[in-house]
């Protein structure tokens, strides 16, 4: 090569009507596909690669395992055919099983006013108690009104005598609560409430007076009975 004249065409070459190099051979590769499947395998038992399904929406994302390629001989995989169409393969079906929904639209903000928040005057421990305590009876704050001015025994009884007691106000406490002067309907429960049978005169020495005339009563049953029983030597 080194003593070839520079100016005649190379051996072969194009000019001076030499034979023309053969095209390349060009080998078609049989490695993975890009679905992943390996193509030669697939080969070896008879299959090829299915063609890819156009939907047009959306699948949920389904996270299963793939059955590996040297596994498949002997499953339902290998008894479908290649030219499955649409029909065939129920994409209907599919789609309305598995079809993922698009995203919900966001709600536009409400016109509708917003409820004005409660009016809460009384210390907050206070009033979760009595609100708790107020839980246990089923009366509207004007039926408590009447129960209290008529001082009704059969509401009124020992047991629940002890447990109103415990939540009626105190001068202080309707006091504050009466001289709010907004909405009454924006008013918590306790403070409703107290507003309500607060305005009663007397209130607490009233129901203690009832408690005691009730608890007097039963005692002096009680002492009525075990003295006819002495009376009776029994």
């Amino acid at each position: 090569i080194l003593d070839m004249d520079p100016e005649k065409p190379a051996p072969g070459g194009g000019g001076g009507g030499g034979a023309s190099r053969p095209a390349p051979m060009v080998f078609k590769k049989k490695g993975p596909s890009k679905s992943g499947l390996d193509r030669k395998a697939l080969e070896e038992i008879g299959l090829q690669e299915k063609p890819k399904i156009k939907l047009e929406s959306k699948l949920k994302q389904v996270y299963w395992t793939k059955v590996p390629v040297a596994k498949l001989e002997g499953t339902m995989w290998v008894d479908q055919p290649a030219d499955l169409n649409d029909d065939e393969l129920e994409v209907a079906k599919l789609v309305e099983a598995f079809g993922s929904k698009p995203s919900a639209a966001p709600k536009a903000a409400s016109s509708a006013p917003k409820k004005p928040k409660l009016v809460t005057i009384i210390d907050p421990k206070r009033s979760q108690a009595v609100s708790i305590g107020l839980g246990r009876f089923r009366y509207s704050y004007e039926e408590f009104h009447d129960i209290f001015v008529r001082l009704d025994q059969q509401i009124l009884t020992p047991e629940s005598t002890e447990k109103l007691l415990a939540i009626l106000p105190t001068e202080e406490e309707f006091s504050s609560v009466n001289e709010y002067e907004g909405e009454v309907s924006l008013l918590g429960k306790t403070e409703a409430f107290f507003r309500s049978v607060g305005k009663i005169p007397r209130l607490i020495q009233r129901v203690e007076c009832l408690s005691t005339s009730l608890s007097f009563m039963i005692g002096s049953d009680k002492f009525t009975g075990d003295e006819e029983l002495v009376m009776r030597g029994e």
